[in-house]
């Protein structure tokens, strides 16, 4: 048996609003735990700027699937 204990996923925004609107869909879809998101504003000598949301996802524990039995 392979399960998902975490899971980290990122993604390109351009505007901070864009990137919280994602954060708060991503923690109401997920069926695990959102335990971390970082939003960081980026420079881009011709594009200007730009946001990278990091966010960090967690299922389960190996130990929780150990003493559960599943």
């Amino acid at each position: 048996m392979i399960r998902p204990l975490k899971t980290t996923t990122k993604y390109y925004a351009t505007t901070e609003a864009e990137a919280k609107s994602k954060v708060d869909e991503i923690k109401e879809k997920s069926t695990g735990l959102v335990t971390s998101t970082k939003i960081d504003q980026k420079s881009h000598k011709e594009a200007g700027d730009y946001f990278e949301l990091t966010v960090v996802q967690t299922f389960t524990s190996s130990k929780d699937i150990i003493e559960s039995g599943v």
